[in-house]
């Protein structure tokens, strides 16, 4: 029967009632791609039918992403990189050229219709022939790139083969009538359906984000300090019962095959893909939620494992091609943008905080009500200028960069350096092993005109095609080259799609993939100015010490000592960043 065929797929989902709770040993796992070719019906047959149907439901862009830089870097070829990006330019201008002809189509005016027309179909014929002749080029030079590059669905067996000892992957598929869970490490396969519907798994997640978010229905928030019972009341009600509710109906059917394991690669599809796993609740929570001791002595999923989230199964095929970064200088450090209070020229000369984080009512986001005026377009640099500043991202970055032994002349782009036009024009952009940005992200829609993720940089003092403060999805995608072990996103809403009601991880995370980065820290909602400065800089600390134990972990040893400090002990706080590509450094 043919692999690919919708009766597979139908055969297997439509089998998993049958399957829940039945586990599959390794040898029986080894068949499960196979024993469906002669028409048989085992269980293991479907199971592993039903994990191969689970991963084509949920392929997003940026399983793509991460499948050709992954190839890109287990070649190792120079040239491969620059017929790669020369290809994507290529489907970028063929995208503006299709854009440009609907547009054109809708021209009141005859001659001018006619006009555009033929001007886009000439631009759009000229693209197309220059991305099929860098496909053939691709296919004959790089055939082994060609076939890397197909995110295909792995089978349990292969996936189990990029499985470590301790380590486990978790695939939830939320569907429309029902939801499948699947967990896989080394030994076997459990597999579940789940009697939660997708929209009802989005209304249950969306309950819990109105208890992380701190704009979630809200005004610009005030920050306070929470070293109280009676200051945390004052951050949202988090629900933990319903955080509970929702572990006991995902992962108590499969919890027995995570026994004993220490990082989770996870891979969350539909709503649950915009809500961390690690603040589930893995007992029933006790004490007044938001009371500072319940939270600390809460049950968090994040006590327990170290998780990396992966858009698809294939991705962790992906990830383990990854070589290790070429890049000789250790760290960059994007942020600290003239904006707010620190706009203008005296940027530099304005008040910077000293070395301690402390709480002051700055959050890494936009609340609109400051920037929604009339009249606002992308390129409106008073509106850039006109957002908050943030008073932790300086000494958050100097931190990371004295972590390093990075130098602050050369490896911190701050204030006014910190601008569109000199992250293009670096000459060693392609040679930072770790670069991150502290800053605002916005997600598209949140400035009218914006169509898509964006970091805030300092705004120039006017706008231009290469430099208007901010920097885009796009232009992450088609103007940097990055050779980067790690990008951290120390920012807003890092990890949102690429635009309304765009898949999850389509945004910024696949923009940075494409331009070179091989793992990112993304964060799902608006986080607090010194929260994600203690995150990244705990994390970036735990890194060093101890290399081996992986990114997930060491954001994990960061999560820890954030949950036991009163001051941070919200899951608004330590919860919102999530570790997303590769795990450990390659060898």
């Amino acid at each position: 029967m043919l692999r690919n065929s919708p009766v597979r797929l139908a055969r297997a989902l439509l089998a998993s009632a049958a399957l829940a709770g039945c586990a599959l040993s390794g040898a029986a796992a080894a068949q499960g791609s196979t024993a469906c070719a002669d028409g048989a019906m085992s269980y293991e047959c479907l199971r592993a039918e039903g994990y191969w149907a689970a991963q084509w439901a949920i392929q997003t862009s940026a399983t793509e992403a991460l499948s050709q830089v992954g190839a890109r870097f287990a070649s190792g070829d120079d040239a491969l990189g620059l017929m790669v990006a020369e290809r994507r330019r290529a489907s970028d201008q063929r995208a503006a050229a299709e854009r440009s002809l609907y547009e054109a189509l809708a021209l009141p005016d005859a001659a001018s219709r006619e006009a555009a027309t033929a001007t886009a179909r000439t631009a759009l014929d000229a693209a197309t022939t220059r991305l099929s002749e860098i496909d053939a080029s691709l296919a004959r030079d790089f055939p082994e790139y060609v076939e890397l590059t197909s995110p295909s669905p792995l089978t349990v067996e292969g996936t189990q083969a990029l499985l470590g000892a301790d380590e486990a992957l978790l695939l939830i598929l939320a569907g429309e009538r029902a939801s499948f869970v699947f967990v896989i490490d080394q030994d076997g396969i459990d597999w579940a359906r789940i009697e939660v519907t997708s929209a009802e798994l989005a209304e249950a997640v969306n309950v819990l984000r109105a208890g992380l978010d701190l704009d979630h229905g809200r005004g610009p928030w005030n920050a306070v300090s929470v070293q109280t019972a009676s200051a945390a009341a004052s951050l949202p009600v988090f629900d933990r019962a319903g955080a509970y509710r929702l572990y006991q109906q995902l992962l108590a059917p499969v919890e027995a095959r995570l026994e004993g394991k220490t990082h989770v690669y996870a891979v969350p599809s539909g709503a649950l893909s915009s809500l961390p796993l690690g603040l589930l609740v893995t007992e029933p929570p006790q004490g007044v939620d938001n009371d500072i001791e319940a939270l600390r002595s809460t049950s968090w999923l994040a006590r327990r494992f170290a998780m990396t989230v992966l858009p698809s199964p294939a991705s962790l095929r992906s990830v383990t091609r990854f070589g290790a970064s070429r890049a000789s200088e250790p760290f960059l450090g994007v942020g600290d943008p003239c904006i707010g209070v620190r706009a203008g020229a005296g940027c530099e000369r304005a008040a910077r905080p000293g070395g301690s984080a402390h709480r002051g009512g700055a959050t890494r986001g936009v609340f609109g009500a400051d920037v929604t005026r009339e009249g606002v377009f992308l390129a409106d640099v008073e509106a850039v200028r006109a957002l908050s500043a943030l008073p932790n991202t300086r000494p958050e970055l100097v931190a990371l960069a004295e972590a390093f032994g990075a130098r602050a002349d050369r490896d911190l782009l701050l204030g006014d350096a910190a601008t569109e036009m000199q992250l293009r024009t670096m000459s060693d952009l392609a040679n930072r092993r770790v670069i991150t940005f502290a800053t605002h992200g916005l997600i598209a829609d949140e400035l009218p005109g914006l169509t898509e993720p964006a970091l805030v940089l300092t705004p120039p003092a006017e706008a231009s095609d290469i430099d208007d403060g901010l920097l885009t999805a796009s232009e992450i995608a088609r103007d940097l080259t990055l050779d980067a072990d790690w990008v951290i996103l120390s920012a807003c809403n890092t990890a949102a799609p690429g635009g309304a009601g765009a898949e999850s991880l389509s945004g910024l995370a696949s923009a940075f993939f494409y331009a070179g980065a091989r793992a990112l820290l993304v964060s799902h909602w608006v986080v607090d100015d010194a929260a994600a400065r203690r995150l990244t800089t705990g994390t970036l600390s735990a890194m060093n010490a101890n290399p081996s134990a992986g990114r997930a972990e060491a954001l994990r040893h960061s999560m820890l000592s954030m949950m036991d400090d009163p001051e941070f002990a919200h899951p608004a706080m330590w919860a919102p960043f999530v570790l997303v590509g590769q795990n450990r450094l390659a060898e």
